[in-house]
């Protein structure tokens, strides 16, 4: 594997593993009942489209191995960002906050990048 596709690896199960880590240290356990809140519904919505509009309209067609870079940490911050709000205001909803930027974390595998971009990025050693 090329030094380029192992750093968006690294970057991919880094991030990945901060939501985790988050989302451990902050969960609340509760079993009583809660309200549903419209805004937690808009939060949740708004990161799966604008992380899934990053990833198959711009990512996809990128050619430039730096731009797949910026677009790669944008569209994985997007649910990160979203998961903090969640955590924070809705604490009682955080499962289903980690788990729908787990489902949007999976849609940005680096096995999407093809071999001659990775052959185009310069070496980090």
């Amino acid at each position: 594997m090329d030094s380029g596709k192992k750093v968006l690896w690294m970057i991919w199960l880094g991030l990945l593993a901060v939501v985790f880590v988050y989302w451990s240290s902050n969960r609340i356990l509760n079993s009583e009942e809660f309200p549903e809140d419209p805004l937690f519904w808009l939060i949740l919505i708004a990161e799966i489209i604008l992380s899934f509009g990053v990833r198959f309209l711009f990512l996809s067609k990128e050619r430039n191995p730096g731009q797949i870079l910026v677009y790669l940490i944008i569209g994985l911050a997007l649910p990160e960002g979203g998961l903090f709000l969640i955590l924070h205001l809705f604490p009682l909803f955080g499962e289903i906050g980690l788990l729908v930027t787990v489902l949007i974390y999976l849609a940005y595998i680096p096995l999407f990048i093809k071999q001659d971009l990775v052959d185009e990025t310069p070496s980090l050693d």
